[in-house]
């Protein structure tokens, strides 16, 4: 091949390569509403066409690139093996889309801020899912390669600034967390096999439909159902799980599953009775923690009116638990009186009474 041949040949395939980011990108910014044919020869082939160039020699040109990106392989840095990608520009009514599967990750520009919330996301996982540390270091390794030196150093330097004080269980197992995660998206059941007992009516083994995944308490829970009855499991003390091939009984729908999201934020518990309109929570805030309790909001549906001579306030919410407003009453017991419910009292009354007289037996 001559060296004018092999210019040439350079060119071109420099020249597809162009046209095909292009394409994809270009169909991708369109989401599922997807690219017309005219949309598409005008924003991608147009550059890359002569005057003479014909209309069925660019649908023939996009033909073959469609098949190029369709044959498109991935390389899996764990074992090597090429895979097909999953990625491919489909017909649907007339417009192209792009059907991307996660061994795509589809070229973009991205403004400084946006790269900083990325990485910053990336970064912060392990704190707060630990099973996802080790995922979460090897895609930011792959990020990295993506980045400018200037966009790069600034992102280093933003997430070895940031720091999580929130103490997070770190004994939660991948395989264990990863199985919940599949159970729910697929409302599956999952057998528990082994279940570290903390409390008597802790079951060692069941079968569980998982519903809803959250963090509370500096650690990972799970709500779902065991024999048609609700439970709460601690994840990390979940030893030993397998997903089983059996679908929920009645799992719940979007509507209901909104309505445990909330009812987990109002601090909902199945082993714990409560009125049936919940529990009417009344505060008065004083001294130096009036000002972080108008800074946050602690529970939906709270409601915080401040005295004329913004010496006290008074805090109202209706809740259907009473642990996580003991805990936060625990934090600053010198500014905060309960007024309601009296079972609220009692309830930290009866923490402060045991504390003083351990120490008091302590000291003896």
């Amino acid at each position: 091949m001559t060296e004018k041949a092999r210019k040439h040949e350079g060119d071109s395939a420099f020249s597809k390569l162009t046209r095909l980011l292009r394409l994809v990108r270009f169909i991708a910014e369109h989401g599922r509403e997807g690219a017309a044919w005219p949309e598409i020869r005008r924003n991608v082939y147009r550059d890359f066409a002569d005057e003479d160039t014909t209309d069925s020699a660019l649908l023939r040109k996009f033909t073959r690139d469609r098949e190029a990106v369709n044959a498109s392989f991935y390389l899996d840095d764990d074992d090597d093996n090429v895979l097909p990608d999953t990625a491919i520009i489909k017909r649907v009514k007339g417009r192209y889309v792009i059907h991307s599967g996660l061994n795509l990750m589809l070229p973009m520009t991205l403004k400084k801020e946006e790269a900083l919330a990325l990485v910053s996301g990336v970064r912060l996982i392990p704190e707060f899912i630990p099973p996802l540390k080790i995922a979460s270091n090897r895609l930011w390794l792959r990020m990295k390669n993506q980045m400018s030196d200037e966009i790069l150093e600034e992102c280093e330097y933003l997430t070895s600034a940031t720091v999580s004080a929130i103490p997070m269980s770190a004994e939660v197992d991948h395989d264990v967390f990863m199985k919940i995660l599949e159970a729910i998206h697929t409302r599956q059941l999952i057998r528990i096999n082994k279940y570290a007992k903390a409390w008597p009516d802790d079951l060692e083994s069941c079968e569980f439909s998982p519903h809803v995944i959250y963090m509370r308490h500096h650690a990972w829970y799970v709500l779902g159902k065991v024999s048609g009855k609700q439970r709460i499991l601690r994840v990390d003390r979940i030893k030993s799980a397998d997903l089983l091939n059996k679908p929920q009984k009645n799992p719940p729908s979007a509507e209901e599953l909104k309505e445990l999201e909330r009812d987990i934020q109002l601090d909902y518990n199945p082993f714990r009775e409560f009125p049936s309109d919940g529990w009417e929570i009344k505060l008065r805030i004083t001294g130096s923690f009036i000002r972080p309790c108008m800074e946050t909001e602690w529970f939906p549906g709270e409601k915080k009116t401040l005295s004329p001579d913004g010496e006290s306030l008074i805090y109202e919410v209706k809740l259907k638990g009473l642990e996580a407003v003991t805990l936060w009453i625990m934090r600053a017991l010198d500014c905060v009186e309960v007024l309601k419910p009296a079972e609220l009292r009692k309830e930290i009354d009866r923490r402060v009474n045991e504390y003083i007289n351990r120490r008091k037996k302590s000291q003896k």
